[in-house]
């Protein structure tokens, strides 16, 4: 609600900050004090994975601070949450899970927040498994809740870098449609002014690229960077196949005609490579 508010650094802003900040360090009391007397939090079913479970390109963390970490994910690795955990049950082959790979690098006891699914693990945001770039991820309830404040009050920006199939006009700037992510059996999204939820995309044409596919083919793409206002599920590559250009590489998405000639070598063509957020650290910390 505070984002709709449009909520400025005044007092209730920093009131709001001071409160989610006494949350935060009472709930991280509260595990330390837990931790000691051997009583540790999180669901009984999430574990570590082993490091020779890992195959491919693993992720890496290229920035660590007190209470939140930023995880660069590779393809095929999932930003998993609580829903991921209530379908496992079902016989059906997921992607390698993110957050067991925070499990196995980061401590228990100073990062809680990677083994509880019903707090998504403690990631902010989501990436598609076939693309790769940067996701927040709060390690501690003071870390979660001050990234939490940020993305809901919309000092979280993200950008990402896209290839999508067509060549597109400079003139195309912004995109503000509603999207609904109706159907929830097949996890795809889609424009709807009548029942969705709205969301805005600002995008600029950086290039005009002749990308080789099959054969003697070559095909024409653009590439576009991309900064979305909202969050929606899908919303980067539902709003880019609605004004024409769909993402290269996305068999979920695209038209027939537009995965015909799959580019050999390409990761679905998103990734997020800027991430901006605030820090404010600790106490006793340099």
């Amino acid at each position: 609600a505070n984002a709709f508010l449009a909520v400025e650094d005044g007092c209730f802003a920093q009131a709001c900050r001071r409160a989610l900040a006494a949350i935060g360090a009472e709930a991280d009391g509260l595990e330390a004090r837990g931790a000691a007397m051997g009583l540790v939090s999180g669901d009984a079913a999430v574990s570590a994975a082993p490091p020779q479970t890992w195959v491919g390109v693993q992720p890496h963390l290229p920035v660590e601070l007190q209470g939140m970490v930023v995880v660069h994910k590779p393809p095929d690795w999932e930003v998993d949450g609580k829903a991921r955990g209530q379908e496992e049950s079902a016989a059906v082959e997921f992607p390698l899970a993110l957050s067991s790979w925070l499990r196995a690098v980061l401590p228990r006891k100073r990062c809680p927040l990677p083994w509880l699914a019903e707090l998504d693990f403690g990631f902010l945001h989501r990436l598609d498994v076939p693309s790769s770039g940067l996701v927040l991820c709060g390690t501690s309830f003071s870390g979660l809740l001050a990234l939490r404040w940020q993305l809901d009050t919309y000092r979280v920006e993200r950008q990402y870098l896209v290839l999508g199939h067509g060549l597109a006009a400079a003139e195309l700037r912004e995109v503000a449609t509603n999207i609904d992510p109706a159907a929830v059996d097949s996890r795809r999204s889609f424009v709807s002014e009548l029942c969705g939820k709205p969301a805005r995309t600002h995008m600029k044409t950086w290039a005009h690229l002749a990308v080789p596919c099959s054969g003697a083919l070559w095909e024409s793409c653009s590439a576009f960077a991309i900064r979305i206002r909202t969050g929606r599920r899908h919303q980067i590559r539902v709003h880019l196949i609605h004004s024409g250009y769909p993402t290269v590489v996305d068999c979920k998405y695209a038209a027939e005609s537009a995965t015909l000639h799959l580019l050999a070598g390409f990761e679905l063509a998103t990734r997020t490579y800027r991430a901006e957020f605030q820090y404010v650290p600790g106490r006793g910390e340099e």
